[in-house]
């Protein structure tokens, strides 16, 4: 954490000798609906982050062989409405059907409820590669 906000105090200076700080060093991270988000169109957000979107391996790849890309394509067409520069899927949230524990008690999300072992390793490291390929070639 110390060394987070020594970071932020050095961009902050850097600012005062270099003029206007760009909109690329403001991001924002995403939590659940859009919906939830004031208008943001004249906020010059330069990146997004995707975590608590539906945008999980679990929500990309609910089953084997079964996709719905339905909420990443809806945060990438934000993004694009945006002029965003930047985003930034975090990889997480294990699929049950994959997961090395789907009934790991401790996967327990926000809301108090189980998310049958999203918390836990893959059983299938291959497949794992295989999907996290998959998205950054996409």
């Amino acid at each position: 954490m110390k060394v987070f906000i020594a970071l932020l105090i050095f961009i902050s200076s850097l600012s005062f000798a270099f003029g206007q700080v760009q909109r690329g060093a403001f991001g924002m991270v995403v939590h659940y609906r859009q919906s939830d988000w004031p208008s943001l169109a004249d906020q010059q957000i330069g990146s997004l982050r995707l975590w608590d979107s539906s945008t999980g391996w679990k929500d990309l790849n609910p089953k084997e062989g079964a996709y719905d890309w339905s909420h990443l394509d809806a945060y990438l067409s934000l993004g694009d409405q945006l002029n965003v520069q930047d985003v930034l899927f975090t990889f997480g949230h294990v699929p049950e059907w994959i997961s090395s524990n789907p009934n790991d008690p401790a996967c327990v999300g926000q809301n108090g409820v189980l998310n049958h072992g999203d918390c836990d390793p893959p059983k299938d490291l291959y497949t794992n590669q295989g999907h996290a390929l998959l998205l950054s070639c996409s």
